[in-house]
């Protein structure tokens, strides 16, 4: 025997003494190029892997990240050859010991450990994103912030589940109009199914910037709605960034947030038309009968009732002081806003017709009662600006 077979006897001796250890700290080249040791890499055939499962999401985490986890395809052949030499090598990851043969030929033990090594290695890639993220925005690198969503978009489109309440919380967008972030339970989407308030804000913003009265309440809103700067993420299809954000928890309205902007808008549309039609100022007012006082001669009084419902399924309750407030106060008005969050429109009922339907109807009528040919009713966005 020569030298060379000598030692080359010898090495394979010892590699046989300590093989687990061996096979374990073994650097391979990995499909995507990189160097890594078999303890953090699988010596799987890639088309094993495939056929190991039929969950979508799992597909899309191997279609796009499996080449991180795997051993070079090109080398398993000539491995496999060696690892036979060796004889019946182990190796381990994680506290459990792999049969490097068996793992060879595609064993369901090391396809389960890689699919979860794989969602680790995801969840790890993410976990990084939003703190790198998190520091793009607190360091100013907007560019950076704006790569670091789309990015973090893409992991969330093929492993949601992998997105827990933590991460959630994290994950920040631009607000519009304001040099801040926020995370998505904290936006609402500029539109969805059931509202399309910047429109609706937008629409009253305009009047408001040339002189029309902004009301306390309105204000009070306004300041607290946040909506995402779509402008600001020019690298992302704005349909999928809004997904994303609805997703993560945004556009959440509570019954009590809700209300609360109904009634601001509702309040704000009416003084916004007494401007625009009347140029009267308009006051708000509190426990009285009405919400509002218009500063004409003589003063007169509205009550506003809001809901973004439809007028054939809102119901307007009255209590009784504005029940008598609109019976014998001929400067008082019924104003009724309904479809506030979406496409606003206007009815001021005649004081008769309510009183009338007030006799059948307790303290509660039906909006559609309402309606009769002296009935005022305007679609609100139809105005002019």
């Amino acid at each position: 025997m020569g030298l060379f077979d000598y030692l080359v006897a010898k090495e394979l001796e010892n590699i046989r003494s300590n093989a687990t250890k061996f096979f374990s700290n073994l650097y391979l080249l990995t499909e995507s190029g990189h160097k890594r040791p078999l303890r953090e890499v699988f010596a799987i055939p890639y088309n094993k892997v495939k056929q190991f499962t039929t969950n979508r999401l799992i597909l899309n985490l191997i279609d796009k990240f499996a080449k991180n986890m795997l051993v070079n395809q090109d080398l398993l052949y000539h491995f496999k050859s060696f690892v036979k030499s060796i004889g019946r090598p182990y190796v381990e990851r994680n506290y459990q010991t792999f049969d490097l043969i068996k793992e060879l030929e595609g064993a369901d033990l090391s396809l389960k450990a890689f699919i979860e090594s794989l969602k680790g290695y995801v969840k790890k890639e993410i976990n990084n994103l939003v703190d790198g993220l998190i520091n793009a925005i607190d360091n100013g690198r907007m560019n950076d912030a704006k790569e670091m969503t789309r990015q973090l978009l893409e992991y969330f489109e093929i492993s949601k589940d992998l997105f827990d309440d933590q991460i959630k919380r994290q994950i920040r967008f631009k607000v519009e109009n304001r040099n801040e972030f926020r995370t998505a339970n904290e936006l609402l989407l500029p539109f969805s199914e059931e509202h399309k308030l910047k429109s609706v804000m937008d629409f009253m913003d305009e009047y408001i910037a040339k002189g029309f009265p902004r009301l306390f309440k309105y204000s009070e809103v306004r300041n607290e709605v946040y909506f995402p700067d779509l402008a600001f993420y020019d690298n992302i299809d704005k349909e999928r960034l809004l997904n994303f954000i609805k997703s993560l928890g945004g556009d959440s309205l509570s019954p009590d947030i809700k209300r609360k902007i109904v009634e601001a808008i509702g309040l704000q549309l009416v003084a916004i038309r007494e401007w625009r039609i009347h140029g009267n100022e308009v006051r708000e007012v509190h426990g009285r009968t009405h919400d509002l006082e218009v500063m004409s001669n003589p003063l007169c009084y509205i009550e506003v009732k809001s809901t973004h419902s439809t007028a054939d399924e809102f119901e307007v309750e009255l209590r009784v002081g504005q029940i008598d407030a609109l019976r014998t106060g001929p400067n008082t008005r019924l104003y009724i806003i309904t479809e506030a969050l979406a496409n606003p429109k206007l009815m001021i009922p005649n004081n008769d017709r309510v009183i009338d339907a007030l006799e059948n109807a307790s303290v509660k009528i039906k909006v559609k009662e309402l309606i009769d040919p002296t009935t005022i009713q305007e679609n609100i966005l139809s105005w002019d600006v």
